[in-house]
């Protein structure tokens, strides 16, 4: 099964990601710069994947590129669920930070209550 090597996937899917948030949007957006944006990392296979693109909670541009599993040849689409692994470390720890810049020792980082103060923010004053 051909894979992309880790390093590559930490290059280009933040630039991908940003050059999408990027990209002005109205209500009548047209799929095609977001198209020009993937398609040339679709195109070189450094990008297989699902890309969403929402604004104001509608959804504006969705779209499967590459396979979803090579050795079976399934496609990716936009409803394509993924297993992060453990992805959300970095979220959690970045979290973690912006609470101790707040409140720098607050206790809910020292005693582990991160849930609590992602869920109701109003804790942290």
């Amino acid at each position: 099964m051909w894979r992309l090597p880790e390093c590559m996937w930490q290059k280009a899917l933040p630039t991908i990601l940003l050059a999408i948030l990027v990209c002005p949007c109205n209500a009548q957006t047209r799929v095609e710069p977001f198209q020009q944006v993937v398609q040339p990392y679709v195109d070189a296979r450094m990008f297989m994947g699902s890309v969403l693109v929402a604004k104001e909670g509608k959804i504006i541009f969705k779209q499967g590129y590459g396979m979803a599993n090579l050795e079976w040849n399934v496609p990716n689409s936009p409803t394509t669920r993924f297993n992060i692994a453990s992805m959300t470390k970095q979220f959690t720890a970045a979290a973690i930070l912006l609470i101790n810049r707040r409140r720098p020792y607050s206790p809910l980082v020292l005693l582990g209550l991160l849930p609590m103060a992602i869920s109701a923010p109003w804790i942290l004053g």
